[in-house]
């Protein structure tokens, strides 16, 4: 009787220790897979967390796609003349400096026809003008902080500054170093024109994220025409003669004239012909 009360004491035994051992392996299974789980969600946590700050990133650094900049076109038709023989014509994108901006430098892109006419005499025709770039913050604040008739009277002083820098350029860079005394600079442009202010995105040129660029769009036909004599004195290229052509009525806005996407400022169609230092 002893020896069958150990015997079923003993199975009970083996029993209970086997349910133990499976409650237990039950409970730390339950334990595991709870913290593999929290382990799993954390990492996925960590991951999204790094995709957005790598993506915050990237949006900082990286012009998005669908942003309002746009690559500036130049000048096809800038009322140039027709081509004359034995002259030449190129399209030219060149750095000057405007001394109401001291420091700055802006990259302008013309055409410019270059004709000899004879010995130590050049003529030279230039066409309308576009901002492909600068590095001037002060040129920047002026279009985004200018009230709109300040703004307006700026960019037609503007664009005397920028053909006289041209003009400049041409005497002292191109006509000078072949020999020429005398030219004849001849600045084309329409009679009426708008002008927008396109915000650019990301120029390798300058450590900016933001510029404003200038791109002036023709509201009719009529061109103007301002023509300089200049020669070479005493080492200096001296100004003996200014003449304008032109119509000078007023203008009227264009459905063709359209400021293009990236537009932060516009003027209105401008009579461009016969003003003060045309």
């Amino acid at each position: 009787m002893l020896a069958y009360c150990q015997s079923t004491l003993l199975v009970n035994l083996d029993l209970d220790l086997s349910f133990w051992y499976f409650d237990h392996y039950q409970f730390v299974k339950s334990k595991f897979m709870k913290t593999l789980k929290n382990i799993s969600i954390f990492i996925l946590l960590i991951g999204f967390a790094f995709a957005l700050i790598q993506c915050n990133k990237d949006n900082l650094s990286v012009k998005p796609e669908n942003d309002n900049s746009i690559e500036l076109r130049t000048y096809s038709e800038d009322c140039l003349p027709p081509l004359e023989d034995g002259c030449s014509q190129k399209n030219d994108t060149i750095h000057i400096t405007i001394s109401q901006f001291p420091g700055c430098v802006f990259i302008v892109n013309v055409n410019v026809q270059k004709c000899p006419d004879g010995m130590n005499s050049w003529t030279y025709n230039i066409g309308d003008f576009t901002i492909l770039s600068h590095d001037c913050p002060a040129f920047d604040s002026i279009i985004l902080n200018s009230n709109q008739q300040y703004l307006e009277n700026f960019t037609y002083q503007f664009g005397v500054w920028v053909r006289n820098a041209l003009t400049n350029h041409y005497l002292i860079q191109d006509i000078q170093p072949n020999g020429g005394t005398y030219a004849i600079i001849n600045h084309y442009f329409a009679s009426c024109l708008k002008t927008c202010y396109i915000e650019i995105w990301e120029d390798p040129k300058w450590p900016r994220l933001v510029y404003y660029g200038i791109q002036r769009e023709r509201c009719g036909e009529n061109c103007c025409q301002l023509e300089t004599d200049y020669q070479y004195i005493n080492g200096n290229w001296m100004l003996q003669s200014q003449r304008s052509y032109g119509p000078s009525e007023p203008c009227s806005e264009s459905s063709t004239a359209v400021c293009g996407i990236g537009t932060v400022r516009s003027t209105p169609c401008t009579a461009q012909c016969g003003g003060p230092e045309m």
